[in-house]
């Protein structure tokens, strides 16, 4: 089981991350950010 926990944990950590990178990134520039957004 531990085994199991740990592998969810390796891929999940990166999408949670990622979510809150996100989400500081468009905080700090949501005016900037408008054009790069059409990628």
């Amino acid at each position: 089981m531990g085994r199991l926990l740990r592998r969810a944990a390796i891929f999940i950590a990166p999408i949670i991350i990622n979510k809150v990178v996100q989400k500081f990134l468009h905080k700090d520039d949501k005016s900037s950010s408008k054009g790069k957004k059409r990628k």
